[in-house]
């Protein structure tokens, strides 16, 4: 070997040792910016190859830029969307994906505290001081039918059942039917004349009925307002009148009445007495009288229920469907019944205006454009499909930025029923998150034998 070839020699020598060492290095950092970057996505780890993660890793290093912090980050997203068999509805254009930093419209009125949701997703569509502690009034009566509702449903009582008037129901004053301790009616009347009358003196002989004294039930909805995460709400009464001398004020926000509200429509019986303007009661002796000056007049509007004292205002919970989708207000605090009145028309109809409800998902029938793989089963892979429908609320206007992001894990263990979730289809509008179904298993997997597991 002559002088030159042996100088060849020992150079190529070199660069095959500076190869293999700065290799690993480049796929060590390479595979901790993937982790960062897709650490809120299971599934985007299962489709990154070393040539998309050098990518992220350039990408996640330049966010620290202020000024194209926001563009990079969606890029990012974006691709890891589509690396994990994400769908889009159909018109997305991602340089158009945009969301309204501010949230909500903010509106004002004649009100000091207002909301208005979408029912089926939640999403805050209005809101003013939403969640201003203030004296709820009768709007907590829906508690109190809420209870015996639930208490109905799981056979602890019967709408039909007798209920006695005490002497202490009688006594109460304010908005009543006038009952008389003695007097006998059945749960279904005395829930009537909560809901459309607004009767104190029901409320509280409903009360006695379900839990024996009015404290005993106090107690029961203060645990139900936090099971709903109703958390900036105290009741002390079964009926909402001012408290007496000595005694706390029941409290709540506009925010937290909506939560009790997309609970209690869940009973049709809300929504039927809620819709109800005039009803016969104590044999037709006497006549129930809605409040609400909304019934017969706004479209679509089927509840809820009105409240009025000094400290609170006039106050609504209404709720009203159009075009199959259903909105729930909050106003508290107007000034009369005429502009509570006004005021949720105007914010319902802005709502209805400014949102339209959009079919994304279908439910169950057809299967997703990707297999899940299944270990140590039978099969070595089943279709899945989405478990339910979903209609989402969204922006006029703003149908095509939809985003449906499939989360399925890389692998499930046998074995597997057919119907079984597996992942989740989340529907997204920007950073918010509009909804989600469960993926689920359109066949069972079996266990399989050891040769299925050695195969699979």
């Amino acid at each position: 070997m002559t002088k030159t070839e042996l100088q060849r020699f020992i150079g190529r020598a070199a660069a095959i040792l500076l190869i293999a060492t700065l290799v690993p290095i480049a796929t060590v950092e390479s595979a901790g910016a993937t982790t960062r970057t897709s650490s809120k996505s299971s599934t985007a780890k299962t489709s990154t190859t070393k040539s998309s993660t050098a990518k992220t890793a350039a990408k996640s290093t330049a966010t620290k830029s202020t000024k194209g912090k926001s563009t990079r980050s969606k890029s990012t997203r974006a691709k890891s969307t589509r690396k994990a068999a994400t769908t889009r509805a159909p018109g997305h254009d991602p340089k158009t994906f945009t969301e309204n930093p501010n949230g909500p419209a903010s509106v004002t009125g004649d009100f000091v505290s207002a909301i208005v949701v979408d029912v089926n997703t939640g999403l805050i569509i209005e809101a003013h001081r939403e969640r201003e502690r203030r004296p709820p009034a009768s709007m907590l009566k829906m508690m109190t039918e809420l209870l015996v509702l639930e208490a109905a449903g799981r056979g602890e009582l019967s709408l039909a059942d007798t209920v006695t008037v005490t002497k202490n129901a009688s006594n109460v004053g304010g908005s009543q039917v006038y009952l008389k301790a003695g007097e006998k009616f059945t749960v279904r009347e005395l829930l009537m004349a909560l809901c459309i009358h607004s009767a104190n003196d029901a409320a509280t002989a409903l009360a006695e009925h379900v839990a024996g004294s009015t404290t005993a039930f106090v107690e029961r909805m203060n645990v139900r307002a936090r099971e709903l995460n109703m958390t900036d709400t105290e009741f002390h009464s079964v009926h909402g009148l001012p408290p007496a001398r000595g005694q706390k004020s029941d409290i709540s926000t506009a925010y937290d009445m909506t939560l009790l509200g997309r609970e209690v429509i869940k009973h049709p019986e809300a929504l039927e007495w809620g819709s109800t303007a005039t009803a016969p009661f104590r044999g037709g002796t006497f006549t129930l009288h809605n409040p609400n000056r909304l019934i017969g007049k706004f479209e679509g509007l089927d509840g809820l229920k009105t409240g009025y004292t000094k400290p609170a205002g006039f106050c609504v919970t209404a709720t009203a469907m159009r075009n199959g989708q259903r909105l729930l207000s909050c106003v508290m605090g107007c000034s009369s019944n005429n502009a509570r009145a006004s005021e949720t028309g105007r914010l319902l109809a802005h709502g209805f205006n400014m949102y339209e409800p959009v079919k994304v998902i279908d439910g169950p029938g057809a299967a997703l454009p990707v297999m899940l793989a299944v270990k140590d089963g039978k099969v070595n892979q089943v279709p899945v499909t989405y478990g339910e429908a979903l209609t989402v609320s969204v922006p006029k206007g703003r149908r095509g930025d939809l985003v449906i992001a499939n989360d399925i894990p890389r692998q499930a263990q046998a074995p597997l029923a057919a119907g079984a979730e597996v992942g989740r289809a989340m529907v997204k509008l920007g950073d918010r998150l509009l909804g989600t179904v469960p993926i689920v298993t359109m066949e069972e997997a079996p266990l399989g034998g050891w040769f299925h597991r050695l195969v699979h």
